[in-house]
């Protein structure tokens, strides 16, 4: 047992013995650094509305729903291009077509149906954002009977990003720069940087505009927060 410990330590001795004769430099020492998280949060005004609204139709004949659906969404449409709203802003959303049953049947008998339903829905984006409510009022006059909901966005979200990313980084520096002066040390350059997934998510505010033309629907455009997380690692360095 005594021969076993001897070998085990003797020889990592011998070894920097030899190492030290030979002029061979020790190994370098840990590198001291910090890593914060950072985090930026900044706020805008939606400038685009998307409005999902469409028809449904009930008829006898599966042919004459779909038809009298179709004739329905043309009269959309028509309303949507008298109010300016492009081409390329509409676009068919949804389509169906299904039998209709009575809500009270005999199970013992064979199911039969007393009719078809035909809808269709329409997405439709919208800018400026403040003729949403126009636009929706418009649509349910023309014969609209189903609004599946509305979201507000911004066009071009990526100089808000930029700013939340921006802010993100300023956040993880101040944090670290906390950390530094409570430890005695001195901050010292970035070694590492790296960011996590984030996004426009709509927050309701207390400042809010109630957009309403006419005889518009009124639609409460409020605030977007577009967020931004980073992760940087600092080297810390002696405060003298």
């Amino acid at each position: 047992m005594t021969i076993r410990s001897k070998l085990r330590y003797g020889l990592p001795l011998a070894a920097l013995l030899l190492a030290g004769a030979a002029g061979a430099a020790p190994p370098p020492p840990e590198a001291h650094t910090l890593e914060v998280g950072g985090m930026g949060e900044v706020r805008a005004r939606p400038d685009v509305a998307w409005l999902n609204a469409g028809v449904e139709s009930r008829a006898a004949t599966a042919r004459q729903a779909l038809g009298d659906n179709a004739q329905a969404v043309r009269k959309l449409l028509d309303e949507l291009k008298r109010l300016g709203v492009a081409e390329q802003d509409v676009q068919t959303g949804s389509l169906n077509l299904g039998p209709q049953y009575p809500p009270n049947r005999d199970y013992d008998q064979p199911l039969k149906p007393v009719g078809y339903v035909a809808s269709q829905g329409l997405r439709v984006r919208v800018k400026p954002v403040d003729k949403a409510g126009q636009v929706l009022d418009a649509l349910v006059a023309a014969g609209a009977n189903q609004v599946q909901g509305i979201s507000l966005a911004l066009d071009d979200p990526a100089a808000v990003q930029d700013a939340a990313r921006r802010a993100a980084v300023a956040d993880a520096r101040r944090r670290a720069a906390l950390y530094a002066e409570a430890a005695g040390v001195r901050l010292g350059p970035v070694l590492r940087i790296s960011e996590h997934s984030a996004g426009p998510v709509p927050v309701p505010m207390m400042r809010v505009a109630m957009t309403e033309a006419a005889s518009g629907v009124p639609i409460a455009v409020g605030e977007n927060t577009v967020s931004a997380q980073v992760t940087m690692v600092f080297a810390l360095e002696p405060a003298n």
